[in-house]
């Protein structure tokens, strides 16, 4: 079995491979924390708030439903997004014809000036950039490995699943 930490002779310390994972993980969290709070100053909406507005705008008439499972999260994180980027007039709930109890998102022209694929300064463009440098299978393994990481910590005990 590997040693957790190996001291080098220089005094630095080497990580097994899951720290090593870890400790890039809690990087990558920040650092795109960083950049959703930049680009709330910059172009008025969070991470989290363009990605939903790039999927409503991809798939009009999506539910509120349909958008938290399509981004892996709760509903309730899902209709704060929803609540926030409806005040800033970026999107609209539109009640279905067939069935009024349901309520379909549409982005308004302001949303849809937002939704300019790949805006400099963005998660998504840094995002763009970094997938254009690696090969098609490696990108596959790396989601392959997020999205089984990603799984695992859901299903963790104590911890709901998202819907």
């Amino acid at each position: 079995m590997r040693k957790l930490i190996e001291r080098r002779a220089a005094g630095t310390v080497q990580l097994d491979a899951a720290l090593r994972f870890m400790r890039v993980v809690w990087s990558l969290e920040h650092a795109v924390q960083s950049t959703s709070k930049r680009m709330e100053r910059a172009i008025g909406v969070t991470g989290p708030q363009r990605l939903a507005i790039r999927v409503v705008g991809t798939m009009p008439g999506i539910t509120p439903a349909e958008l938290a499972r399509t981004l892996h999260l709760d509903p309730s994180t899902v209709s704060g997004v929803l609540r926030r980027l409806a005040a800033k007039k970026l999107i609209v709930r539109d009640s279905d014809p067939a069935d009024r109890r349901q309520v379909r998102l549409r982005l308004t022209a302001k949303g849809g000036k937002v939704n300019r694929p790949s805006r400099t300064g963005s998660v998504e463009s840094a995002i763009r950039a970094t997938l254009a440098t690696f090969p098609d299978a490696k990108i596959r393994a790396a989601v392959e490995v997020i999205e089984r990481l990603s799984a695992e910590l859901s299903s963790s005990p104590g911890r709901r699943r998202p819907a």
